[in-house]
Formats: structure tokens, sequence, C-alpha cells
């Protein structure tokens, strides 16, 4: 692991403590405290990106008691919400390719998996690397 990528980590898991330790109340009184359950999945999350050389994602809490991450490069967003059982959904949002009308194509994704999020960080991660070289 190059000290770049070490850096990202410890931000990233300082980033994910600092979501668990979020409060009842958090925004303006409102909102939820991350469960347990969605802290453990993060931090599960956090390790399959760091064993697959991946970025890790940036993590927030989400007002229901679960945790929003996001992955973003100049070609890709990938933004999953992981909800107070751990179970996770989401979507990728396509810089890169255009639909029909000409617009940024959005693909959701349900019920996804950890092995689901490290292909699709990988593709976002390949499809930016080649992007860069067109320049």
């Amino acid at each position: 692991m190059t000290d770049s990528h070490l850096e990202e980590a410890l931000a990233a898991e300082r980033d994910l403590d600092l979501t668990a330790a979020t409060q009842d109340g958090w925004c303006l009184g409102d909102g939820s405290a991350p469960t347990k359950v969605a802290v453990n999945t993060g931090r599960s999350i956090l390790a399959a990106m760091l064993e697959a050389g991946l970025a890790p994602p940036t993590f927030m809490p989400a007002i229901s008691g679960g945790i929003d991450i996001e992955w973003e490069n100049p070609v890709r967003v990938i933004d999953i919400s992981i909800d107070v059982n751990g179970s996770m959904s989401g979507g990728v949002i396509h810089f890169d390719e255009e639909d029909a009308n000409g617009d940024v194509v959005l693909e959701e994704l349900t019920s996804v998996s950890i092995a689901d999020l490290v292909t699709a960080v990988a593709e976002a991660d390949r499809v930016n690397r080649e992007w860069h070289r067109r320049g």
C-alpha cells in the first residue's frame, strides 16, 4: 500500500468512526444515530475496498439511522445508502455515457452486495483511468 493509499484509508476510517459516533438528534434535533448493523456494514465495505486495492468511500450519517457512502471521480459517482438493517441500495451516475436523449446515464442499484460494490468501484476506477489516458 502506497503512502497515498494509506492516508486515504486512515481518513476513511476516521470518517467512519465519526459517523459511528453520531448521536440521535444530530440534524437540527432530528436524525437517528447510525445503528451498529449499519456501522458494521460500513466497516466491511471499507475492508473489502482496501483489500481490493480500491479507493475507500466517504461516509456520512443518514437521518434514518443508516449510513450514506459515496465514491466519486470525474466520470462516475457511486452513491449507496446502508439502511438500519445493513441492506444497501443506491445508484451510479455515468458522466461518461449518454442515453438516447443525450442525458447522463443513471444506473439504479438495488439489493447491493459488498461484492457488487467492489465490482462497481473497480469498473469506475478502470473507466476513469481510460478516460484520463484519452485525455
